[in-house]
């Protein structure tokens, strides 16, 4: 005879379960046991495939990004900047981070407009629009120039 491991109440050796409260003798017996191993079996499986530990950052794929202006219209209050965004890699991006700067005829930067478009998308191997308005309250003869600084990757 020995005694039960939860309990401490004697039981037969060769008792797999005790009779008095049910509990498992071996630890590796337990059915529930399962339940706790198989996320982590499974969860290594799901981080993979869904590309979390991937590094697709835009630094990396920056290359198949490619800009240009279609189009600058100037309103009563405003300066509208519509530029095109060529995505020519096999990712979707979004999130964009932009710099709209603009020259003097020195060729240095008198405005910098920072921006971040958090509803835009641009599909793989598609195109899209972004619109960027500034006040007219510039100087005149500015050379206006659109750099991308950073988009995201949906991971899901």
């Amino acid at each position: 005879m020995k005694n039960c491991k939860s309990c401490n109440k004697e039981i037969d050796d060769i008792a797999k379960k005790c009779p008095h409260c049910q509990a498992f003798q071996n630890w590796y017996r337990n059915p529930q046991i399962i339940a706790s191993v198989f996320p982590l079996l499974i969860l290594p499986y799901i981080f993979f495939t869904t590309s979390l530990f991937s590094k697709e950052n835009f630094e990396d794929y920056q290359s198949f990004i490619k800009h240009e202006k279609v189009s600058e219209t100037t309103t009563s209050r405003n300066l509208v900047f519509t530029y095109k965004i060529i995505n020519n890699s096999d990712l979707d991006w979004e999130n964009i981070d932009y710099q709209l700067i603009g020259k003097n005829e020195k060729g240095v930067p008198v405005i910098v407009e920072s921006k971040s478009e958090y509803s835009w998308s641009v599909l793989k191997n598609s195109e899209s629009l972004l619109s960027i308005k500034i006040s007219k309250d510039q100087p005149d003869n500015i050379n206006w120039s659109f750099q991308i600084i950073k988009m995201k990757h949906p991971r899901f």
